[in-house]
C-alpha cells in the first residue's frame, strides 16, 4: 500500500509531445506554482516576495507568480505548448490594458513562451494555493 501511495505522489518525467499545465497563485507574502501533465506533477516552485513585491497590486503579484514559475522551469517549457491556469480572472482578458510598465514587461516574457491563460476557480487551484502560503518560518525554525 505504501508503494502505491508513494508512486502516485512522485514527480514524473515530462513528455514533450503533450502540453504543459502550469498552476500558479500568489499570497501577500509568497508566490507558488506547479507544472503538471496528465494530472501528475513535474515540478514545484515557491518563492517569498521581497518588500517591494509585497506592495504590488494583486494583479501584478498574480502575474509575477506566472512569470517566475515559467522562468524557473524555462529549460523544460521553452518551445512547447503551455497552458497557464490562474485564479485571477482579470489576467485572462486579452484586451485588458497594461496598468504599468512592470505589467507590460511581464506580458512580453509570457509572449516569448506563447502561453495560453485560463481561469480556474480558487477552490480548484489547491496545489498552487498551498505553495503560495507555506509557513516557511515555521518549517525552518529548528
Amino acid at each position: 500500500m505504501k508503494e502505491i501511495i508513494a508512486q502516485d505522489i512522485m514527480l514524473t518525467y515530462p513528455q514533450f509531445d503533450k502540453p504543459f499545465h502550469v498552476y500558479t497563485d500568489a499570497s501577500e507574502t509568497q508566490i507558488g506554482g506547479v507544472i503538471m501533465q496528465d494530472s501528475k506533477p513535474l515540478g514545484f516552485f515557491s518563492k517569498k516576495l521581497n518588500q517591494m513585491q509585497k506592495k504590488y497590486p494583486v494583479t501584478e503579484q498574480e502575474l509575477l507568480a506566472i512569470v517566475e514559475t515559467i522562468k524557473y522551469f524555462r529549460h523544460m517549457l521553452l518551445g512547447h505548448q503551455i497552458v497557464v491556469h490562474t485564479d485571477h480572472k482579470n489576467l485572462t482578458h486579452p484586451n485588458s490594458k497594461h496598468s504599468s510598465d512592470r505589467v507590460l514587461r511581464q506580458c512580453l516574457v509570457l509572449e516569448e513562451y506563447g502561453v495560453e491563460l485560463n481561469y480556474i476557480a480558487g477552490d480548484k487551484n489547491i496545489v498552487a494555493d498551498a505553495l503560495s502560503r507555506l509557513p516557511t518560518e515555521e518549517l525552518f525554525n529548528f
